[in-house]
């Protein structure tokens, strides 16, 4: 089952809108990330100290972030991980592999 804001996309895929349709400076919940990524709250705080998501403020007791961090953390997660298969690609390009 999908959680709040998930759908499937034309191929079956999870498609998660829900935090980007966020305006930038809305805060979001732990429990709000929880649901939009259909995990538990305990999965996302994992997801944190793994360096997944970025780490939150803590306001009235309880973790929050607004989605432009959100956002910015994951598409700095992306661009790195495309810079570093670029970098891959070359060094294996430059050995002769592949």
């Amino acid at each position: 089952m999908f959680g709040k804001g998930q759908t499937k996309d034309k191929k079956g895929g999870d498609v998660i809108r829900a935090l980007g349709d966020l305006p930038p400076g809305a805060i979001v919940t732990e429990q709000a990330l929880a649901d939009m990524f259909n995990r538990s709250v305990s999965t996302v705080g994992r997801a944190i100290e793994r360096g997944e998501l970025p780490p939150a403020i803590v306001m009235f007791g309880q973790k929050r972030w607004t989605a432009g961090v959100l956002l910015t953390f994951i598409e700095k997660r992306l661009a790195a991980a495309e810079q570093e298969a670029k970098d891959k690609a070359r060094k294996l390009e430059r050995l002769g592999v592949g």
